[in-house]
């Protein structure tokens, strides 16, 4: 038996203080789907995949955000329940039909760019509170 400890890093506010989660959250929370990373090559390997998917996200995301949709994601971030940002982006991807082109539908990175680029739209800082 391992003595290892799991260690899950997050600064979503919603996890992290117990709001709105989806079933991916969850899953994501499970040691069971831990990715291990051994290196740091590893870890700069992923953070750039992250970095790119994320800019791809945020393009399509910012291209087709509107008043109307940077209202109802501040709602859904920052209302009294407040979700993830995998929820975030399930509840949108739901809503926005065709327009939502992320995948999975509860994608954290996705989640990430909408709150970014509906808090922008509102003339607010997605880093700060209430947002996060």
């Amino acid at each position: 038996m391992s003595d290892e400890k799991h260690v899950f890093v997050t600064q979503d506010k919603a996890v992290l203080e117990g709001g709105k989660l989806s079933e991916s959250d969850e899953r994501a929370m499970n040691p069971a789907g831990f990715v291990e990373i051994k290196t740091a090559d590893q870890l700069m390997a992923l953070a750039k995949m992250a970095k790119h998917t994320y800019d791809t996200f945020d393009a399509e995301i910012g291209a087709k955000m509107t008043p109307e949709r940077a209202a109802r994601v501040k709602e859904l971030r920052c209302g009294n329940i407040e979700h993830s940002w995998r929820a975030v982006a399930e509840v949108a991807h739901g809503e926005w039909g065709a327009d939502a082109t992320w995948s999975p539908p509860s994608n954290q990175l996705a989640g990430m760019a909408l709150c970014a680029r509906a808090a922008e739209l509102l003339g607010e800082d997605a880093r700060a509170e209430p947002w996060n």
